[in-house]
């Protein structure tokens, strides 16, 4: 493996961990906009929607499948030597590794609060807040998405980066 090899790697791993926070962005940016739109500035908070939302897309899409772009315009590998770096681990395995772990990391994250707002349910009192308890089921089933879907999510990342 090359350092440029590393960076891409690193960078979509970066990616990775954008999208599992991808849905507590969004729920942040709501929070915004109602907050703005509640005070009556309506075009405000639908541009906090859309402005935040397409900056962080562009972000996770770019490091994503855009990583030499990235490593190019950073000069990321400028004053390396280019003696690879011996490892035997193929990229596709690595990012296997990093779509396991980020699923894993999502469900631990997550999985006390969505106990936490079930045990209110039973208990009789009301949600504080109902989208958060969709919210953090979502993101259960995302993560769980990426620890068992892990392989094509590595290879339609592998395919849209060769493109």
């Amino acid at each position: 493996m090359t350092i440029r090899t590393f960076w891409s790697i690193f960078l979509k791993i970066l990616g990775l961990r954008l999208i599992a926070y991808c849905l507590q962005a969004i729920a942040l940016l709501q929070m915004y906009a109602t907050a703005e739109y509640n005070q009556g500035n309506v075009s405000e908070s639908v541009l906090i929607i859309l402005v935040g939302f397409s900056v962080y897309f562009l972000v996770m899409l770019t490091l994503i499948f855009k990583t030499r772009w990235i490593i190019n315009t950073l000069r990321l590998d400028k004053d390396f030597d280019d003696e690879p770096i011996s490892l035997d681990i193929s990229t596709e395995t690595v990012l296997r590794m990093a779509t396991i772990i980020l699923g894993g990391l999502m469900i631990i994250e997550v999985f006390p609060k969505l106990l936490d707002d079930i045990a209110s349910f039973f208990n009789g009192s009301i949600f504080k807040e109902a989208s958060r308890f969709y919210i953090n089921l979502v993101q259960i089933i995302l993560g769980l998405s990426l620890m068992t879907q892990h392989k094509l999510i590595v290879e339609y990342i592998t395919k849209k980066a060769n493109e």
